[in-house]
């Protein structure tokens, strides 16, 4: 059986444009623009209501929410970011996104087994490091669509249960949302997939090392914690003072592996939180880009989203639900909150001038770490407009101990 993966995608090279930055977090419009032309749109998502979450928790970086009460999966998304208006956006964005993944038109899938399109340009789903009780074998069929290779170009066809948001087939666990994305353009979007499955990847090593190292045959991976202090001006150091000065104790951990996009978790650790006063509560959160400073803005206000969001109960646990943490996770937890840290926060380098250029540094990046595609597909609603893409590129972890992937090769290799 013989089918054109082209014709089950409409991404071509010249789908990707070179976006200048129009704002300060990297978007190829500046909010109020975004605002103004996702305003409309509400209706027919649907969301029904888009709130101001602050001022339930006392920390004070913005912190939004929006309800889309027929979704098949999250139906209260939550939003961060350095102003009110962003995280108003974030918010709305993943309610899009998410909404968007839950289905493909007909004319974007086909049916077969892999044993039967592999000759077709079909990836190979072992390749993305399926959880021990998929029910995928190669002679089984599953539905199958269209996707772009933005490392080597050409088009494959993947998996639409590796797309798709829940997953019905049983290839995979029925939630999963790594590497979906949304943006102003499919330049934009794509950015945010991959900087999230580099940022997955890099966290999924620290977390299953934290798990399964042993001291006596394990290498040592350092905590390499960053000084608060070394942090520049700007509107990370801005609100890492105010979370600060609001009591509560701020750690900077780089996380950043071989891929070599600068990956930062932040920590916080809060004594006085709702209900758990004289205990310490955390709160992780983490960001990636080329920029240091971004990563770690973004790290810092996904930090505080859990912190409000959590006091809230209104945010659902993403993937297959929040793992038990093992006593050697919350042995290196503690080492984190005893460590002011003394490294010095990376500078930032010479990022392009464009968010394509910036895709096409990370993508490089990824080849020269072993992995040689980069498969975009497109989920973008007709009805909608918003560009949204799940991105996969086998060999990067999912995140362990959420995800039901097996680890892969490299997190092995991290504890022997």
């Amino acid at each position: 059986m013989m089918v054109e993966p082209n014709s089950l995608t409409a991404l071509r090279p010249d789908s990707f444009r070179p976006d200048a930055e129009s704002s300060d977090a990297g978007h190829a419009r500046s909010f109020e623009e975004t605002w103004d032309l996702l305003e409309p749109l509400l209706p027919r998502v649907p969301v029904t209501r888009v709130y101001d979450t602050t001022p339930l928790d006392y920390i004070s970086s913005p912190v939004w929410s929006a309800v889309t009460p027929l979704a098949e999966d999250l139906m209260v998304s939550a939003g961060k970011g350095a102003t009110p208006i962003a995280a108003k956006l974030s918010a709305v964005m993943e309610a899009i996104e998410r909404v968007s993944a839950e289905e493909l038109p007909a004319h974007r899938i086909v049916r077969g087994s892999y044993a039967d399109l592999a000759a077709s340009g079909a990836v190979d789903p072992e390749d993305f490091n399926l959880p021990l009780d998929t029910a995928y074998r190669p002679d089984a069929v599953f539905s199958w669509t269209g996707a772009y290779d933005l490392a080597c170009g050409g088009h494959h066809l993947v998996p639409a249960d590796l797309v798709l948001n829940p997953a019905t087939e049983g290839m995979t666990a029925r939630i999963e949302t790594n590497g979906l994305a949304s943006g102003n353009t499919y330049s934009e979007a794509v950015l945010h997939a991959v900087c999230e499955l580099v940022e997955r990847d890099a966290v999924s090593e620290e977390a299953f090392y934290s798990a399964h190292h042993d001291p006596l045959f394990s290498p040592r991976r350092p905590l390499r914690v960053m000084s608060p202090e070394s942090v520049p001006a700007g509107a990370a150091k801005d609100l890492l003072d105010a979370l600060t000065g609001q009591g509560l104790v701020v750690r900077i951990q780089d996380l950043t592996n071989v891929v070599g996009v600068p990956v930062v978790r932040v920590v916080l650790f809060d004594d006085g939180y709702f209900g758990q006063e004289g205990k310490v509560t955390y709160f992780p959160g983490y960001g990636a880009d080329l920029r240091p400073e971004r990563a770690l803005l973004r790290a810092l206000t996904e930090a505080c989203q859990g912190h409000a969001s959590f006091a809230t109960g209104a945010r659902e646990v993403f993937e297959t639900g929040r793992a038990r943490r093992r006593p050697a996770e919350m042995k290196r937890i503690d080492s984190l909150y005893r460590n002011p840290g003394s490294l010095a926060f990376p500078r930032a380098e010479d990022a392009g001038g464009s968010i394509l250029e910036n895709l096409r540094t990370i993508v490089g990046r990824l080849r020269d770490a072993g992995h040689d595609r980069c498969l975009v597909t497109e989920l973008t609603r007709a009805d909608l407009g918003v560009p949204v893409v799940r991105v996969l590129v086998p060999g990067l972890a999912s995140p362990y101990g959420e995800s039901s992937r097996t680890p892969t090769l490299r997190l092995l290799e991290s504890v022997i």
